[in-house]
């Protein structure tokens, strides 16, 4: 069977269309994590208080995989935001922080959900000796936080033995929203060509 040259592009354009419909449905993923409140703060007066705590998101290239035994996820980290309540900083404003002895190190389960971190950033170049702490694993259950800007020495923040998750989040998709939405009417575009094309000319034959 025969097809015309028109009808071919057509078909080839429908394919192109579908074939960008499908590889815009990737996205990086994205894990955030909020701490329990501090319950030590030193010194006293502190620039910590018992109502800050750790928060931390991570953008990565891909979800992470199954079965993991505290790996360092570092090359797959497109951006990441990291706060204790008194300083916050991430990839965009201190670029170089994960060339600073960063440690960040991930077990999953079969699931690829997070069961046990180690997670520690220093702000890079390291700012009034920042550094914020995650750690669940089986030697280390704590959120730890310090400073040295504004103290004698070192402010702390912590807890201990009392761990919270990790929550994957749902990336946009470029397949959601205006661009799906422009992606499905060319594909719809494609189709009443075709659907039109085969209606007002002859039928194909067999040759």
């Amino acid at each position: 069977m025969k097809v015309s040259k028109k009808e071919g592009k057509a078909v080839l354009l429908a394919a192109i269309v579908s074939t960008f419909g499908a590889g815009g449905a990737n996205a990086n993923a994205v894990y955030t994590y909020t701490g329990n409140d501090f319950t030590t703060v030193t010194p006293s007066p502190s620039r910590y208080t018992t109502s800050d705590f750790v928060t931390l998101t991570l953008t990565l290239t891909a979800p992470l995989a199954d079965n993991l035994n505290l790996v360092s996820i570092i090359p797959e980290v497109v951006a990441f935001t990291i706060s204790d309540g008194v300083m916050s900083y991430g990839s965009g404003g201190f670029p170089f922080t994960l060339m600073n002895g960063a440690i960040l190190d991930f077990s999953t389960n079969a699931s690829g959900d997070i069961t046990n971190w180690a997670v520690s950033l220093t702000a890079a170049p390291s700012v009034s000796g920042s550094n914020i702490q995650t750690h669940n694993t089986s030697t280390q259950i704590s959120d730890h936080a310090q400073i040295a800007l504004g103290c004698f020495g070192f402010c702390t923040g912590s807890n201990t033995n009392s761990p919270r998750s990790w929550t994957a989040v749902p990336a946009p998709t470029i397949g959601a929203g205006i661009p799906g939405l422009v992606s499905a009417c060319g594909g719809l575009l494609v189709w009443w060509q075709i659907r039109r094309r085969c209606r007002d000319e002859p039928p194909l034959t067999s040759v």
